[in-house]
């Protein structure tokens, strides 16, 4: 009986708790680059580019390119362990931001994010920002913990592959954990 009444009570605390977990969530990083904000925006602006800063070394990822080659509206599709994925740039302002969409498991998640530029002097600070939504399923409120750690790892990640490539005195040092 006390191990029922235990376990309700676990229970209802367990849903209490999920429907104050936010149901948007956002994650920012930001790094220091020795080079220009317009250089940076123009190697930025080319979805090519992209898998050089974006993933290991390691990883091969065949992907398919949709629309203009750099940009907005410059598009890439790409498929891993059959679950589909979609990255669209939309708004761009020249030397400041980049702004673009992923979609995964065919819009089931959709990830907003958002680059932007400052700078002076041949140096550029870059701020990334990255905002999702779970849904309304409390387990996967919890998930959204998950989510957002992942996300910050993986954007801490990408920025020192990209410091590495434009700063190359930087070859020798390891990628942070």
């Amino acid at each position: 009986m006390v191990v029922w009444l235990f376990t309700g009570i676990v229970m209802i605390l367990f849903v209490l708790a999920a429907l104050f977990i936010p149901a948007k969530w956002r994650v920012k990083e930001t790094a220091d680059l020795n080079i220009s904000c317009l250089e940076l925006y123009e190697f930025l602006l080319n979805l090519k580019n992209w898998p050089r800063w974006q993933m290991d070394e390691n990883t091969a990822i065949p992907f398919m390119y949709v629309g203009p080659e750099r940009g907005e509206g410059a598009s890439k599709y790409w498929e891993i362990n059959g679950v589909p994925a979609s990255l669209k740039i939309g708004l761009c302002v020249q030397g400041k931001n980049i702004q673009y969409e992923m979609r995964i498991n065919k819009g089931e998640t959709i990830l907003r994010f958002g680059i932007i530029l400052s700078g002076n002097q041949g140096s550029t600070t870059l701020t990334w920002v990255c905002e999702g939504t779970s849904k309304k399923n409390l387990f996967e409120r919890y998930l959204t913990f998950y989510d957002k750690w992942t996300m910050r790892r993986e954007m801490k990640a990408a920025l020192f592959r990209l410091k590495k490539i434009h700063e190359p005195q930087l070859e020798e040092l390891k990628q942070p954990a």
